[in-house]
């Protein structure tokens, strides 16, 4: 070790059958080839520490059927990826310690490693997310050391997979004591915690510093809002034109959350999508091919389930360049009913977040308010009483720029008698519907169903300056 080498090309070992230990540490190593370790039938210990290496050298690793020992530490992972490690069927120690780039061990990472019996995860400090099912078929683990990363909750799915675990390290983290947590004092733990007395709750506040096991069952929600680690996403990130770039968002939440990006032209990007640009990955990393100049600006993370949603921003420079929105905000009314106002507008460059206030010219009115979810560009006022005027605002906090603000005013239907406010919402619904329909047939638009969305988008070509680009219902999907 210790000697600067790029990279270890096929069989450079077959000579040395009988080597049962090879260390291959501070040599700058950032790639391992395929069958680099071909011919090592005897190796039994194996040392990458200190190295650049992005990649599990997972093929590499296939070629020595006998490896029992495996020190990966400090090298700059950002993911261990699925299937990285499977199938080693004699690894009995696995060592990922001190990597300052990992964010996340994604589902199913290490599989079927029948006489693994200790995982040493510890001190990565943007580690904050190991998936629910990222261990499978581990039968004799007994040690998972997972201190000191940013681990804000390790899922009970996790420990319930690991039949044999007998201890467990999770102290030295920012740990949310809350719903996904709670297994820890639901029942008579048979893991033993290593350092309980260092394993303290980070959040809510008003657990802080507190034990993690003196926090009773019924203190811990059984439901709880995303959050994604602010470790996990960096606020700023440098690219060159041509790069390849990879955003990662992590969140763990009860019920499970699911996580989507927007542009900074505000397009949401779900999962499982790849137009050959964008492509987001379920675990919530989304990666940009082949960035261009024109691509630079806010890219937005929203992990959200039924109580609600965490965002974050990662602002990405391109050949230094970070564009800034000069297009006035507008606000347009799509459609009146007596009990609900449907509004729309363009997205706004880079835009941080949106809020929409509304209230009636009535003396003295409640003011209504409501934070729209990123990727969202319409809003569907309800409750509303008819016959009334009513005046809306959309307030978007861009990225350096000052609030831009759009208002405007409506007044309901007056309510139609014998027809029971519900009936006339399907009509309406059905009427805009069959509107939308007929634009798209005459103007060139296509239609997309959102998946889990429960929304009906129309996106329109290019148009003249002041159309909209897009109109998205917040309803459920109705099939015209």
């Amino acid at each position: 070790g210790g000697n600067k080498v790029d990279a270890i090309l096929d069989m450079n070992f077959r000579p040395l059958g009988n080597l049962r230990s090879l260390v291959l540490a501070g040599m700058q190593l950032r790639e391992i080839s395929d069958y680099a370790l071909e011919g090592l039938r005897s190796l039994e210990s194996l040392s990458f520490y200190d190295n650049k290496l992005a990649d599990v050298p997972k093929r590499a690793l296939q070629q020595v059927p006998g490896l029992k020992f495996l020190d990966l530490n400090k090298n700059p992972l950002q993911r261990v990826k699925q299937s990285d490690f499977t199938n080693m069927l004699h690894l009995k120690e696995l060592g990922l310690n001190n990597m300052d780039e990992l964010v996340s061990i994604d589902q199913f990472a290490l599989i079927n490693l029948p006489e693994l019996t200790k995982l040493d995860v510890t001190n990565n400090p943007k580690l904050s997310f190991i998936h629910p099912k990222a261990f499978q078929h581990l039968p004799q683990l007994e040690t998972l050391m997972l201190n000191n990363n940013a681990l804000s909750a390790l899922h009970r799915q996790t420990v319930e997979s690991l039949p044999n675990l007998q201890e467990i390290s999770i102290h030295g983290n920012p740990l949310r004591c809350d719903c996904v947590i709670r297994w820890v004092n639901s029942t008579r733990p048979r893991v033993r915690f290593i350092e309980p007395q260092s394993t303290l709750c980070a959040e809510p506040p008003d657990l802080q510093r507190r034990h993690i096991r003196d926090v009773p069952f019924r203190e811990m929600t059984e439901q709880c809002l995303p959050l994604i680690s602010a470790r996990s996403i960096p606020a700023r990130l440098d690219a060159q034109v041509g790069d390849n770039v990879a955003l990662h968002c992590r969140a763990l939440a009860e019920p499970e959350p699911e996580i989507y990006w927007v542009t900074p032209a505000g397009v949401k990007l779900l999962p499982f999508g790849d137009d050959g640009k964008f492509k987001v990955h379920s675990e919530g990393t989304l990666e940009i091919r082949g960035i261009a100049a024109g691509e630079a600006g806010l890219y937005t993370c929203v992990a959200h389930n039924l109580l609600g949603a965490d965002t974050r921003g990662v602002r990405v420079l391109v050949n230094r360049s970070f564009p800034l929105g000069q297009a006035e905000l507008e606000l347009l009314v799509v459609d009146v009913q007596p009990h609900h106002v449907l509004l729309a507008w363009r997205p706004c460059l880079n835009a941080i977040s949106s809020n929409l206030t509304w209230a009636s010219s009535a003396l003295g009115a409640a003011l209504g308010s409501a934070r729209i979810p990123a990727g969202t560009h319409s809003f569907n006022i309800t409750r509303l009483r008819p016959d009334t005027e009513y005046r809306a605002c959309l307030h978007v906090t861009l990225v350096a720029s000052p609030v831009r603000v759009a208002c405007v005013s409506a007044r309901t239907k007056e309510a139609r008698q014998g027809m029971p406010w519900g009936q006339g919402t399907l009509v309406t619904a059905l009427l805009l519907c069959l509107l939308l329909l007929a634009v798209a047939v005459s103007g060139g638009a296509r239609r997309e169903s959102l998946r889990g969305a429960g929304a009906v988008r129309v996106v329109y070509p290019v148009q003249p300056r002041g159309h909209l680009l897009a109109v998205e219902v917040q309803a459920a999907p109705l099939e015209c």
